[in-house]
């Protein structure tokens, strides 16, 4: 849910129109996300609404790691990010995880 409570205390992930994504923790918190990237740079803006604060970094490399220093950034805020943010990605791993074919 966008107010970062999810009913089923489900960690969960949702991606919004314009590049947000809304990451709604078990405990009740939340992170928003948008980040993007061009040939020469990128920016991520990470917001914690419970914690009132908001990170952004800015580089003038491309790299996929932007998105983990904002994050590791925003722990300083935040003593459960972290560990929410690497449960979610366990469950979204284990979730994507592919099952072999079985016969019919």
């Amino acid at each position: 849910m966008l107010d970062g409570h999810d009913q089923n205390n489900v960690s969960s992930c949702y991606c919004l129109p314009r590049g947000w994504g809304i990451f709604s923790f078990k405990d009740g918190s939340s992170a928003l996300m948008c980040d993007g990237r061009v040939l020469a740079g990128c920016a991520a803006l990470l917001v914690l609404p419970k914690e009132g604060a908001a990170v952004s970094c800015l580089t003038n490399t491309a790299s996929e790691a932007m998105d983990d220093l904002a994050f590791q950034l925003a722990g300083l805020f935040s003593s459960s990010l972290l560990t929410n943010l690497e449960a979610t990605r366990k469950e979204v791993e284990e979730a994507e995880t592919s099952h072999p074919f079985s016969r019919r």
